[in-house]
């Protein structure tokens, strides 16, 4: 019975050290890499539309963005104000789909999930379903293009009923303000 038990033992260490040192030697992708373009401390600008939403107003933003869960995953946490809410992404990459998954948290409560493509320095996150906003249920496309010198971005949101008919909602930029030790 000791021998068994000796020996399961020994077995199970073996397999926890492979597994261990399995896991241990896993790095992110090189598509992971790509979002270290948006690593860093970023302030921002922007006017909402006028709409159901309420009326035009003007935003500002501020943002800190880093790789989280050993380099995997991209973090934004941000405040927005006017009116003052905060927002927290988490974006990875998912190989099988080729897409960078990304989850919006937002202090009101509110959940948005979708995917980011990526065209050249252009990002555009498309909601995976559609959003409640001022009642009334919206899919949401953010397209964000990223300056040559990955200092700034310029930003578009938009809004639609039906997946075909669009309608910007919000305009913004954005200026990287300091960099990020963890690039």
């Amino acid at each position: 019975m000791q021998r068994t038990s000796l020996l399961l033992l020994l077995i199970f260490i073996s397999i926890a050290t492979t597994v261990r040192s399995q896991t241990t030697s896993l790095k992110p992708s090189p598509e992971i890499q790509k979002l270290h373009a948006f690593l860093g401390h970023w302030n921002g600008e922007g006017e909402v539309k006028s709409g159901p939403w309420g009326p035009e107003h003007k935003v500002t933003t501020d943002e800190t963005v880093e790789m989280i869960l050993g380099g995997f995953f991209l973090q934004i946490r941000g405040t927005v104000r006017e009116p003052f809410r905060e927002v927290l992404w988490i974006v990875g990459y998912d190989p099988l789909n080729k897409n960078y998954p990304a989850t919006r948290y937002a202090g009101d409560g509110s959940i948005t999930t979708g995917t980011l493509a990526v065209d050249g320095s252009t990002w555009t996150f498309a909601s995976a379903g559609k959003v409640s906003v001022a009642g009334k249920q919206y899919l949401i496309r953010q397209t964000m293009t990223l300056a040559a010198d990955l200092r700034s971005w310029t930003e578009k949101r938009e809004l639609s009923e039906d997946g075909n008919t669009w309608i910007t909602i919000a305009e913004a930029k954005a200026t990287k303000i300091e960099s990020t030790t963890k690039e």
